[in-house]
């Protein structure tokens, strides 16, 4: 059986850790791939604010290979149907 990837309208707060050498390149590695999506980047709080219609699956698989240096602190996703918001850190 096959399941439809649904990409759903996604909020979401990325905790980044500045001080190591390659987060730069490491959060252009994973947003370049996901097309439809918009950043703005808080420096005082060292946090990234990705919204987008994307998957949010894939979107989270990608994070978690990268977890030495991004960090999801919360994620809102909705459809037509439904809100989910979960606050992970």
């Amino acid at each position: 059986m096959y399941f439809h990837r649904v990409k759903s309208n996604m909020i979401c707060a990325l905790k980044v850790d500045t001080y190591y050498d390659g987060w730069f390149q490491t959060i252009f590695k994973i947003l370049r791939k996901i097309k439809g999506l918009s950043c703005n980047f808080d420096t005082t709080k060292e946090i990234i604010y990705i919204s987008g219609k994307v998957d949010s699956q894939k979107f989270l698989r990608m994070i978690a290979q990268n977890e030495k240096t991004v960090e999801v602190c919360w994620i809102t996703v909705w459809s037509n149907t439904a809100v989910t918001t979960t606050k992970i850190a």
